[in-house]
């Protein structure tokens, strides 16, 4: 996701609009906290993703490799 300067502008001004000086830094904490839990539950998603799928796939490309052996 490419962000330019510009859209990062409008952004922060429509914020500063909509919850005014006084709690857009409260906004901004809160704003950083649910995107650093949203980062560590999709790493672990990904991770328990990995765990299941592709240990049992190289079991499986093994035993295909070695002639069901």
């Amino acid at each position: 996701m490419n962000v330019n300067f510009a859209e990062i502008a409008v952004i922060f001004v429509v914020a500063l609009l909509l919850f005014g000086p006084e709690q857009l830094p409260q906004f901004a904490r809160q704003l950083g906290k649910l995107t650093a839990d949203f980062r560590k539950l999709s790493n672990s998603v990904r991770r328990e993703w990995y765990n299941a799928v592709y240990p049992p796939a190289s079991e499986i490309r093994r035993d295909i490799e070695t002639g069901g052996q």
